[in-house]
């Protein structure tokens, strides 16, 4: 099911990007993984289990596309489908039908949603740094929707610039966290101590501030309001600032005993 989910959002983004459609038509087509998404994670709510899936690329590195959804994911999953729904029905009356590039946007933002879907389910450190990495590229060509724009274009670099940097800060965290750990899979992550568990602490917490605004790093979040409506509800109020919190949670099992982790977390 979690294939299928995924695969979902792929094929219609793919669909509205082939061909320009009229009208408000591709905001509801964008709508429909959301809302698929939504209602098998309510169903899965109810059944408290915990589900999994991957598929290896390279064993000797661990790298693969790895996902695991327990109850707490699961949830996490809801918030992202379900408001996801609500900002394609809010932008059904945001736009006209006349709108132009209305398809590229809508498949823009369904792609958005996607990759936060599978941000809150990665299980590995590589898929992850995937998802993180399309939560910023999206956002970069969402907050430039505008491209003619002298000031969204600003905008939108600066975002990609400061999201992208921290994209990378993460990586070398997961890098030395998961060399410590022995494993690139999160869930068998246990705590690390010692000076890797330092070193990552700092690296992870500067990622996530980076992708939630917080200062030094919030200077790309107000411009970034030069973007559509629904793009500003969907990521910058909702979905994408709440990936650093999102990514704090995650790790903090493992680098939670790392003498610099509260300090930084509290500030």
């Amino acid at each position: 099911m979690i294939w299928w989910i995924l695969a979902a959002h792929v094929l219609v983004v793919v669909v509205l990007a082939a061909r320009p459609w009229s009208g408000r038509v591709p905001l509801v087509l964008a709508a429909v993984p959301p809302l698929a998404a939504a209602l098998v994670s309510t169903w899965w709510l109810s059944t408290d289990a915990t589900r999994s899936a991957s598929v290896e690329w390279v064993e000797g590195l661990g790298l693969e596309l790895a996902f695991r959804i327990d109850p707490l994911t699961t949830g996490l999953g809801l918030i992202v489908s379900a408001i996801g729904v609500g900002v394609f029905v809010y932008a059904t009356g945001y736009f006209s039908g006349a709108s132009p590039r209305l398809s590229r946007f809508s498949a823009t933002l369904l792609a958005f949603s996607g990759s936060m879907l599978g941000l809150v389910w990665s299980d590995s450190i590589w898929t992850l740094f995937l998802f993180w990495e399309l939560t910023s590229v999206t956002s970069f060509l969402l907050v430039g929707h505008k491209y003619a724009d002298p000031v969204a274009q600003v905008a939108a670099r600066r975002a990609l610039l400061i999201t992208g940097a921290g994209g990378l800060v993460l990586l070398a965290g997961l890098v030395v966290l998961a060399d410590a750990a022995g494993s690139t899979r999160l869930s068998e992550v246990g705590p690390v101590a010692g000076r890797s568990a330092g070193v990552a602490a700092v690296l992870v917490v500067v990622a996530a501030a980076t992708k939630s605004a917080q200062v030094p790093f919030h200077v790309w979040l107000p411009g970034a309001m030069a973007a559509p409506t629904p793009v500003s509800a969907y990521l910058h109020s909702a979905t994408m600032v709440k990936a650093g919190v999102i990514l704090l949670a995650v790790l903090q099992p493992a680098v939670g005993d790392a003498a610099s982790w509260q300090p930084l977390v509290v500030t």
